[in-house]
């Protein structure tokens, strides 16, 4: 008899290793963090949901991030051989797991869906998982705020009536705040929508005015750090964008809650602050610290606190000069406190600018340097547990820099007119890594020079000559709002 070979027999003693994991690799499905994958639920048990995605290993979804209700039973939510769809979290985890969620891959979805509705004007329906401090929480494929204020009529004493029930509304927004409940493993961190209809302010606070040279402010106020935060408004610089050199590694406009003393010393000016620290999970290469301020999450801490000051003399005329600072912690401002065991991320920053502003000429000049300790360990651990913040998760300079100057001229100065035209030029520096912490990536694309040159009209501007004594009494920026007003 002739031997016939079965050619549809693989015999794995002709196949080398490497062989074997080219075929092996070729069955896996390709994905990275942040994707939406499809796959079978295959083991449930009390605290979490396998998964199997076509990986290498199954995915795992905790309990907590199968629901947007809190404290639900696995098995009420996903049942054997069902077919779902998550997000991919973490391709691996600090014991090697594949981490996903069902509940952000939901997220997705709702999001798309709740727009649209808003949009179109139309009703949503949710029912009540929760009541809460100051209104309920539904149910809309989101974790829906529906304010106590707008659930009827009248002033509803007993909320709890309404857990269980489903709730018809209009859907007042579509913002979205984000909380971490720290009772959780890992602190779980969730989205809701409930900003519609709110206002953000930048400035909230009382002064109480005790005498020119001394007076106490409290609230949420301006953190006079630099040119451009100390003096934001339109009319005090050129142009419809505020200077670049300081906006890409500074927060503007940057503004905190905390106490202040300021007040007038002869020719100087004087104002100093203790105010709510950054949060380093939001430090980039992009602009350093800009992102740092706390504002992703609904609660600010005061955890580590920072200090701030600045000083202006305005003493020679047509001329202001000021130097600022600012230095804090930042670590136990993260959301993850625990995870920045060891580190300070220690945040000191200098700077000094000048304006002249004559009749017909405008000059202002800016230099600001900062550093931040334990830059690359920051950077580390926010790659490790802050994936899923919304936060860039890129590397930073230990020390950044950033200075410039620009100078405008009013042309229509020589006519018979009460117009302005100021073209200008701007010439700009700023480097988000002046220098970078041992064995951190060098980042070169973000030493930048830049040069500007328009011409612009300045608002407001009515070309008066100035007074000496208003420029004695209120400094530079109060007597061009002197000058508007009249």
């Amino acid at each position: 008899m002739t031997d016939i070979k079965n050619t549809s027999v693989i015999d794995f003693e002709d196949i080398s290793d490497e062989q074997m994991n080219a075929m092996i690799d070729g069955t896996l499905t390709e994905f990275d963090e942040g994707d939406l994958v499809d796959g079978t639920v295959v083991k449930i048990e009390h605290d979490e949901v396998l998964v199997d995605i076509g990986f290498k290993s199954e995915g795992v979804i905790p309990s907590r991030e199968l629901s947007i209700r809190k404290d639900a039973d696995p098995s009420d939510i996903v049942e054997l051989g069902e077919k779902i769809e998550a997000l991919v979290l973490q391709k691996e985890d600090k014991d090697g797991r594949l981490i996903l969620s069902k509940k952000r891959a939901e997220y997705e979805r709702a999001w798309i869906r709740v727009e649209e509705k808003f949009k179109a004007g139309e009703v949503v329906t949710g029912e009540v998982i929760e009541v809460v401090k100051g209104g309920l929480i539904l149910d809309i494929g989101l974790r829906g705020f529906l304010p106590a204020s707008l659930v009827d009529l009248r002033r509803v004493k007993d909320l709890d009536m309404y857990l269980g029930t489903e709730i018809e509304f209009e859907n007042g927004g579509t913002g979205a705040t984000m909380e971490i409940e720290h009772n959780k493993e890992g602190g779980e961190i969730e989205t809701e929508i409930e900003k519609g209809g709110e206002v953000a302010l930048e400035q909230l606070h009382i002064t109480k005015h005790f005498s020119n040279a001394f007076n106490l402010r409290i609230g949420h106020m301006i953190v006079p750090v630099g040119l451009t935060n100390s003096h934001h408004e339109p009319t005090l610089f050129f142009g419809t964008v505020r200077p670049e050199s300081e906006t890409a590694i500074l927060p503007s406009t940057w503004h905190e809650t905390g106490i202040a003393v300021l007040g007038y010393l002869g020719d100087f000016r004087y104002e100093a602050m203790l105010v709510s620290g950054l949060d380093p999970n939001g430090f980039s290469s992009e602009n350093w610290i800009g992102s740092g301020r706390q504002k992703i999450f609904e609660v600010s801490k005061m955890t580590n606190p920072a200090v701030a000051a600045r000083v202006e003399y305005s003493g020679i005329r047509n001329l202001r000069l000021a130097v600022s600072g600012y230095c804090g912690n930042t670590a136990k401002n993260s959301s993850k406190p625990y995870a920045m065991s060891g580190v300070k991320g220690t945040v000191a920053i200098g700077s000094f600018d000048a304006q002249y502003l004559g009749r017909n000429l405008i000059a202002r000049a800016n230099f600001v340097y900062g550093t931040v300790s334990d830059a690359k360990a920051i950077y580390d651990i926010n790659r490790k547990y802050f994936n899923n913040t919304g936060y860039p998760i890129t590397p930073f300079g230990k020390a950044a820099m950033a200075y410039g100057a620009e100078v405008g001229y009013d042309v229509l100065s020589w006519a018979n007119t009460r117009n302005r035209l100021f073209p200008f030029v701007r010439w700009e520096y700023y480097n988000t890594g002046q220098k970078i912490d041992r064995g951190a990536q060098e980042l070169p694309r973000y030493k930048r020079p830049k040069k500007i040159i328009f011409a612009e009209v300045p608002r407001n501007a009515t070309g008066k000559i100035e007074k000496p004594a208003l420029r004695k009494k209120y400094g530079a920026d109060k007597l061009v709002e002197q000058q508007n007003r009249s």
